[in-house]
């Protein structure tokens, strides 16, 4: 047992002497390397950016236009409906005239047969005048 503490003892203490004391320096970077790699990353940035931006632009355009293609479509659609519906509300207008006419035309003939029936002559109810 005093073997088994002893190697766990020797064990520990090697772990614990293993451990830098000391941190680890800071290797000195000059100011103008670091501008330069900030630069050369912005620059980097910035076209990417450009290129999403004109992905974007690209894909708005291409939906825009589909878009525009399918209210085209829906508008013409909605204006051959609204001829056809006038062009049904025209038909049932002349029906209406026609039959308006019609109805006159019956109502004169009546009228014209009323007034000949009427106008029998006048001597023929027997009168010596008096």
């Amino acid at each position: 047992m005093k073997t088994f503490f002893a190697s766990i003892f020797i064990l520990l203490a090697t772990c614990c002497n293993g451990q830098k004391d000391k941190q680890p320096k800071l290797i000195h970077i000059d100011n103008d390397k670091m501008q330069k790699q900030i630069d050369s990353s912005m620059k980097e940035l910035d076209s990417m950016n450009a290129r999403i931006n004109e992905g974007y632009k690209q894909t708005m355009h291409t939906m825009d236009s589909a878009n525009n293609h399918l209210e085209q479509e829906r508008n013409a659609r909605n204006l051959e409906s609204l001829i056809e519906m006038q062009k049904e509300q025209q038909a049932k207008q002349k029906k209406a005239a026609w039959i308006r006419i019609t109805i006159g035309i019956i109502f004169l003939g009546v009228l014209i047969f009323g007034l000949m029936r009427r106008r029998k002559p006048l001597s023929s109810k027997g009168g010596n005048g008096s």
